[in-house]
């Protein structure tokens, strides 16, 4: 899954895909070696296999290709990941679509969660753990503030902040590598929506991810590429 763009807010999109502090993780969006992988994208199955562990599950609006190659992996069958098979990827055209398509996937991730646990990797537990730290670091910062539970709230603050701190520094040092001119030259609009772009998918997603854990995903559908010049409805 090669990510490119057309415009500077797509191609920064396009970056952090193919990066690991991204939406990486998965081998087709890192450009991992050939190997076995845990998923893969459009992948090119066997048919004796899909007769075997069933089609996809149209209960699941996304991530369902993670599922179906769960229960091929289970059946004692490899996913194989070869980096010489790719296709571009075009992603959503402006921040409000991008924020949209996260949260429908991370609410989709939840509820994956929810019925196949820790069967999901931890890499998909990062983004809400982001997010309730924040949220944490935000209700002590106020209670400080206030002085209301003073001996409290910096006992919460000393638990929260140095973690919360550090995912911060983590995720600010990669985003300003990314938006380094190491890969080339970059314009000034593509290196701020980079910097943009980080956190929203993260937020996004984590925000998408509690939801789905909570109550579950229900009919949450991602309609981000409904009207999308790139992708027009048949």
């Amino acid at each position: 899954m090669r990510a490119d763009g057309r415009t500077p807010f797509q191609r920064a999109v396009a970056r952090l895909y193919n990066a690991p502090v991204g939406l990486g993780g998965g081998a087709y969006h890192g450009g991992a070696p050939e190997g076995e992988a845990e998923s893969a994208y459009l992948g090119v199955m066997r048919r004796e296999v899909l007769d075997e562990v069933g089609l996809f599950d149209e209960t699941i609006r996304r991530g369902e290709d993670w599922e179906l190659n769960l229960r091929i992996r289970q059946a004692g069958h490899l996913v194989w990941f070869d980096p010489a098979l790719s296709v571009t990827y075009w992603p959503r055209e402006s921040w409000w679509r991008l924020a949209r398509q996260f949260r429908a996937t991370g609410a989709w991730r939840g509820e994956l969660v929810r019925r196949y646990g820790r069967r999901n990797g931890l890499r998909f537990f990062a983004p809400p753990a982001l997010v309730v730290l924040t949220a944490l670091a935000v209700i002590i910062g106020i209670l400080q503030l206030t002085g209301v539970l003073r001996a409290v709230a910096s006992l919460l603050a000393s638990v929260v902040y140095l973690p919360l701190i550090a995912y911060a520094a983590l995720v600010l040092a990669v985003g300003l590598a990314g938006v380094g001119i190491a890969r080339g030259p970059r314009g000034l609009r593509e290196r701020l929506w980079t910097l943009a772009v980080l956190p929203t998918m993260h937020i996004s997603w984590g925000l998408g991810f509690l939801a789905g854990v909570l109550r579950g995903a229900g009919d949450t559908v991602d309609a981000s590429r409904l009207g999308s010049r790139n992708t027009p409805l048949p």
